[in-house]
């Protein structure tokens, strides 16, 4: 199933991240920063997945705009 990526946003699980930054090193479009020793996605994400590659704890994930603020940290 394609996505609009207009639509779509990296949302981070606070529960599950550990800080490593490793996903903050590979966006391509400094759409991520630390804050509190967590990961924050910004609303310049462009949906390009590349991210959630890079997790080791599967932290990320996808999420609509606007719904991603639930139980996921975004700025």
């Amino acid at each position: 199933m394609k996505t609009d990526r207009a639509t779509q946003i990296a949302a981070v699980d606070t529960q599950r991240c550990v800080g490593c930054g490793y996903c903050l090193l590979s966006c391509p479009h400094d759409a991520m920063a630390m804050a509190d020793a967590l990961v924050v996605v910004h609303e310049s994400c462009t949906a390009c997945w590349i991210c959630l590659r890079h997790c080791p704890t599967e932290a990320l994930s996808r999420a609509d705009r606007g719904d991603h603020h639930a139980d996921r940290n975004a700025c």
